[in-house]
């Protein structure tokens, strides 16, 4: 983060001050964004033969500057993206062992769930009355 600071001109500084923290990410992929613009000029020039020999020498160093920075983010970055994919994978991968084991236990909850209903309607016919309590009770207002 220094180093970006320290290649900065007084103007960019301020111009980095300004923002907000939130903004700062967005600076810096505009900025990216300017350099590879940069770069894409630079070389159509070079494929006319329209450079100078210090800008041609420029535009090599930039190239080897950026794939350099390309190269330490990869690096840097490796050990979060592994980690992130196998998260990814963690999260979606299917178990059947597992699914299997679910299925039986719904199944075994299904039909305790239905062997305890038929006792409760077995249980409620032997001792329900010949009126059902709302009938019986709508009867006696009568």
């Amino acid at each position: 983060m220094t180093q970006v600071f320290a290649d900065m001109t007084e103007e960019e500084l301020r111009k980095y001050r300004k923002l907000s923290s939130s903004r700062i990410y967005n600076f810096k992929n505009a900025e990216a964004r300017n350099e590879k613009t940069r770069a894409r000029m630079a070389k159509r020039r070079a494929q006319e033969g329209l450079l100078s020999a210090e800008e041609q020498a420029a535009l090599r160093e930039r190239r080897r500057e950026a794939t350099q920075r390309y190269r330490e983010k990869l690096v840097s970055n490796r050990p979060q993206l592994a980690s992130a994919e196998k998260r990814r994978r963690r999260r979606y991968r299917k178990k059947p062992e597992l699914q299997e084991k679910n299925l039986e236990k719904f199944r075994e909850r299904k039909a305790s769930a239905a062997a305890a209903r038929q006792k409760a309607v077995l249980n409620a016919g032997l001792q329900a009355p010949a009126l059902s309590p709302l009938v019986a009770y709508s009867s006696d207002e009568d």
